[in-house]
């Protein structure tokens, strides 16, 4: 059903407007997209990007792996962001290396 109103939307050109929506598809769709463009801006504007994924009434039923991968891609910005940590000891390299590196 939700399939066949993304295709009446597409039909009458309403996709757009419909972008937002957070029970269809193509606005899970749409905020994938928007997730993707976000990560290119920082770590703040994905994770702003990734609630409104995850706020899609449908995330978990469409697709869940794609949810995780999208979850996954904001940690990974986060941390490429983060500062790298000083080391001043082999002991702290290895805990760094085990906790956070590694």
């Amino acid at each position: 059903m939700l399939q066949q109103a993304d295709l009446l939307a597409d039909d009458a050109h309403l996709t757009a407007a419909l972008a937002g929506n957070p029970f269809l598809p193509s606005g899970f769709q749409a905020r994938l997209d928007g997730l993707a463009e976000a990560l290119a801006e920082g770590p703040q504007a994905a994770q702003t990007a990734w609630e409104h994924v995850a706020e899609h009434q449908l995330a978990a039923v469409l697709c869940p792996k794609r949810v995780e991968l999208a979850r996954m891609a904001v940690r990974l910005r986060r941390w490429l962001d983060a500062a790298e940590p000083t080391v001043s000891s082999v002991g702290q390299a290895v805990r760094t290396h085990v906790a956070d590196w590694g």
